[in-house]
């Protein structure tokens, strides 16, 4: 996978100690220049439509009774980057446009609801299509 950027700071009274930058990105073209985005309503529509799919394929996998409910708590909604690699070429990456949703998701079962994890998700900006993110060292 791409390395994204990552900057190490340490700051004391004294002042700035330590101060690392690594994978530094380069600029190597520009692809497109002021792209459109989609309206926002439309991204939130993608958005729930993913929970919407991504419930239905864990329901394929597991026996539920009717009593089950699952409710999401949108709590930060962000618009922001993220590096693609680029297709034939896994040593350069595409900058682009995405919204971050962070949700609390929770499970009520019998009646008795719990919190169950805090989830990210991340919308395409131009297409409305879903990033799946990576998580790694």
């Amino acid at each position: 996978y791409f390395y994204p950027e990552m900057i190490t700071m340490v700051i004391t009274a004294e002042g700035v100690q330590i101060f690392e930058w690594d994978n530094m990105a380069s600029l190597s073209k520009v692809i497109a220049e002021n792209t459109r985005l989609m309206p926002f309503d439309e991204i939130k529509e993608k958005f729930a439509q993913h929970l919407f799919y991504a419930a239905a394929a864990q329901d394929e996998n597991v026996e539920r009774s009717a009593d089950v409910k699952e409710t999401y708590v949108v709590d930060k909604v962000c618009l922001t980057a993220y590096y693609s690699e680029a297709y034939g070429n896994p040593k350069n990456a595409w900058v682009v446009p995405a919204w971050l949703f962070t949700y609390d998701y929770y499970r009520t079962v019998e009646g008795k609801e719990r919190f169950v994890a805090k989830v990210s998700t991340m919308i395409h900006a131009i297409d409305g299509g879903y990033i799946q993110l990576i998580y790694g060292n």
